[in-house]
């Protein structure tokens, strides 16, 4: 393929073009200008070492620039064959009206993959060459010979030639519609993105991620995000927190503009993001697992999604990437070998590409062990700390209190908490008393609600493994830790600091998560002990 390619157009080529999956053959400088009318076809030499070959054949117009397909069309074709065994097969390409100018040169690409299609999951090769090494071209020189009485032309040509200045000027008027179309498009367009000017905020134009008022309904008329609004800042690690259903996901979807929203707006860096918007070169994300070419390395993978950007290979910082990957070795084999947990490394590695300014993540840590989810934290830590933003969606909420530094809790569709991790889990209202083995924690839980202390506090919270209890209330720390010790209480440590998830459960309420979202039916048979201990 020719080098230099750059824009959608040549974004879209690379896509079309993945490594050592397609064949180019191009014409030299055309002779002379061709009007063509139809489907071009090309005869080629096709050998499969399987029973059969799928391939999607295309016609690419190579400018300065870069290759540019006219009509965004390719052509699928599957052939039957006999295993190493050569088959010529008269191939079409896409069909249409083409005005190719003389001096101009012309791309066939033939691939054996294509984004819109299904393709074979085995491994198997093909071989792709000229059958005869000419692009035949249906061309319209008959509409200008059909008029000269000295040519010969018969009746039946001429009659030929009258349908096929029907056809065009068939295909003119719809030409004129479409360009109206377009033209209405177009207005519409320039009168979105005047309004979404005027709403963008001039404070914001250097916040990384500002949610603004978000509403999305779906048809069904369930309301998955209901008027949600935060920000992420610079240098801050987000987590995006809720039990399922919460709408975390619908929300993620519509900050990269996957999902368009009834109401509100997501604005990066005061940029309004909107499906396609350039902006979106800035942000990186993993949403709803990875996706990738099961026959491409992880390395190949990678470079073959930087390719299909359109960007300078050298902003992508490849090696940077797959140290982030932590794949070793299997960074040469084809994906399709992968464990989830190598994919998800490698769908990070791959949102991490060109370290982009904010980074979102949708359950990172799916299919890692411990020690990768451990080797992951630092890293995404790190990354924050250059000024840039990371977001989070996750359910692990241990992990979230030691990986983030601001948190977002959302339930049943509205955000219901936020703050930093610190100040949510640190509280003048709240003691930690952490009791030493000489002790029952339930002995002096019970007897410690029946003291005038433990009657004034608003919650007597026991994490039986922990041998924890956690106290509420506005009774001063002092007068609280006194009477746990007159219970004969053996007190091993007293902090203000509650675990992130019990944060997490007193706001969206308990009864409103299921015992997998809480962790276990022991967590929540723990709670109802503790109920009984306040009741006594």
């Amino acid at each position: 393929p020719a080098g230099g390619d750059s824009g959608a157009a040549a974004a879209g080529y690379a896509l079309a073009a993945l490594p050592g999956q397609h064949a180019a053959f191009d014409t030299g400088e055309l002779s002379a200008r061709f009007d063509v009318v139809g489907a071009p076809q090309v005869r080629v030499r096709v050998t499969s070492t399987a029973k059969d070959a799928t391939l999607f054949a295309s016609l690419w117009r190579m400018t300065p620039a870069g290759p540019v397909s006219p009509r965004g069309q390719v052509v699928p074709i599957r052939v039957a064959t006999t295993p190493d065994t050569p088959l010529d097969v008269d191939l079409p390409l896409p069909g249409g009206t083409y005005s190719m100018a003389k001096g101009g040169r012309w791309r066939v690409l033939i691939s054996a993959t294509d984004a819109g299609y299904a393709v074979p999951t085995d491994a198997r090769l093909y071989t792709v060459e000229l059958a005869d090494g000419a692009l035949v071209l249906p061309t319209t020189k008959a509409l200008t010979d059909a008029g000269d009485a000295g040519s010969g032309t018969t009746g039946a040509l001429a009659e030929v030639s009258s349908m096929d200045r029907e056809v065009l000027g068939a295909a003119a008027g719809l030409a004129a519609l479409l360009l109206a179309i377009a033209a209405a498009a177009l207005l519409t367009w320039w009168r979105r993105r005047r309004v979404y000017r005027r709403d963008t905020r001039t404070e914001d134009a250097d916040v990384p991620l500002v949610v603004d008022n978000l509403v999305k309904t779906y048809k069904d008329g369930h309301r998955a995000v209901d008027d949600v609004s935060w920000r992420a800042e610079a240098g801050q690690v987000v987590g995006l927190l809720g039990p399922n259903g919460a709408g975390k996901t619908t929300t993620m979807r519509m900050l990269v503009g996957l999902i368009r929203p009834d109401s509100g707006a997501v604005h990066v860096l005061g940029e309004p993001v909107r499906a396609g918007a350039p902006v979106l070169s800035r942000v990186g994300a993993l949403i709803e697992g990875p996706g990738f070419l099961p026959h491409l390395t992880g390395q190949q993978n990678l470079r073959a999604y930087w390719e299909a950007t359109g960007r300078d290979p050298g902003d992508a910082h490849i090696e940077s990437a797959l140290e982030v990957a932590a794949l070793g070795d299997a960074v040469d084999r084809p994906v399709r070998t992968y464990s989830q947990g190598m994919r998800q490394r490698l769908g990070i590695a791959q949102a991490m590409l060109g370290r982009p300014e904010v980074l979102l993540l949708d359950e990172p840590t799916n299919g890692l062990d411990p020690p990768q989810i451990a080797a992951m934290r630092p890293i995404l830590q790190d990354y924050a700390r250059t000024g840039r933003t990371v977001v989070v969606s996750s359910h692990l909420l241990a992990e979230v209190e030691q990986t983030c530094t601001h948190v977002v809790v959302m339930n049943r569709g509205r955000v219901v908490a936020t703050g930093s991790v610190a100040e949510l889990v640190t509280g003048d209202g709240t003691t930690v008393v952490t009791l030493g083995p000489a002790c029952d924690p339930e002995t002096v839980a019970a007897a410690l609600a029946a003291t005038p202390v433990g009657q004034s506090l608003r919650e007597i919270r026991l994490d039986a493994p922990a041998r924890a209890l956690t106290l509420v209330g506005d009774t001063p720390r002092g007068e609280i830790v006194a009477a746990a010790v007159a219970t004969g209480a053996d007190i091993e440590s007293v902090t203000a600091r509650r675990r992130l998830e019990e944060v997490f459960l007193g706001v969206i309420g308990g009864d409103d998560i299921d015992a997998h979202a809480t962790g276990s039916v022991d967590e929540r048979s723990r709670r109802d002990a503790l109920r009984q201990v306040r009741s006594r």
